[in-house]
């Protein structure tokens, strides 16, 4: 049986407030967002993180964002809790996940039912791999709120890190049954397939999010994995360099990655 891909059970997810490391313009103006809201100034915040859907609509941690500050306006939650959230992952930005978590617990203190937060805590708990607490907070998320496809993709990745592919499995099976036209999660799912040796799954998993996705540099990522696993390196070829062609940024290790084995594949 193969082992976990190159790109890990997180295959699908962009890299995110705790990996980002390219200061694109959308980058850069998330981390302002992240700094006007650790600071209080919830508005301009706003603003920031509404340019970074403008360029780049994919982008998952602005769109949490913008949802806690459409909870503070629809009053789910207090402004202080979005503050602190907001300091989190100012926090998680520079790598401080233990003192993110102290900020996330204040937050959970002032609105204890919101499920944000516990998915918050459960990302960060993944950070510290303490990987059964974050289980125990993505349950809990999806209690308070039981039809968050995301949720599930997050507990799926928990299950995963620990081995438990039956688990992870039955959670991306229902994140898909919840939202079949995202791709994250049929990139997962096919990791899972590697995992449990059903190689022709993983395949048609990974080939349906390049279709509904052809800029998801994960997806292409783990077919050339899976090809390269198989011996049919032109095929592994082929798909590091649709990698290199057709990914969006964000994802600078795979790309990187990707265009070192294009130069050892070549060599062949």
């Amino acid at each position: 049986m193969l082992g976990l891909s190159i790109t890990s059970i997180l295959g699908a997810q962009r890299v995110n407030e705790t990996t980002e490391v390219l200061l694109s313009p959308d980058v850069q103006r998330y981390r302002t967002a992240i700094r006007l809201g650790s600071g209080g100034d919830l508005r301009r915040a706003r603003d920031e993180l509404e340019a970074v859907l403008r360029m780049d609509s994919s982008h998952t941690s602005a769109k949490l964002r913008l949802r806690t500050l459409d909870d503070v306006a629809s009053g789910v939650i207090v402004s202080m809790t979005a503050v602190h959230l907001f300091r989190a992952a100012e926090k998680s930005l520079d790598g401080r996940h233990t003192a993110a978590l102290a900020e996330i617990d204040s937050g959970i203190a002032l609105s204890p039912e919101y499920d944000v937060a516990f998915r918050l805590r459960g990302r960060t708990r993944v950070e510290l791999r303490e990987f059964r607490t974050a289980i125990e907070d993505y349950s809990h998320a999806i209690f308070l709120k039981p039809h968050n496809a995301t949720v599930f993709l997050n507990r799926g990745v928990a299950f995963g890190h620990i081995r438990d592919f039956d688990r992870a499995l039955n959670d991306f099976n229902t994140a898909i049954e919840l939202e079949p036209l995202n791709s994250e999660f049929y990139v997962n799912r096919g990791v899972v397939y590697v995992n449990q040796g059903l190689l022709p799954k993983a395949l048609t998993d990974f080939e349906r999010a390049i279709a509904l996705d052809p800029g998801s540099a994960p997806a292409y990522a783990n077919k050339a994995f899976l090809y390269e696993n198989l011996g049919r390196w032109d095929d592994a070829l082929d798909t590091h360099k649709a990698l290199v062609h057709h990914a969006r940024p964000g994802y600078p290790q795979l790309i990187e990655h990707a265009k070192s084995r294009i130069r050892d594949l070549e060599r062949r």
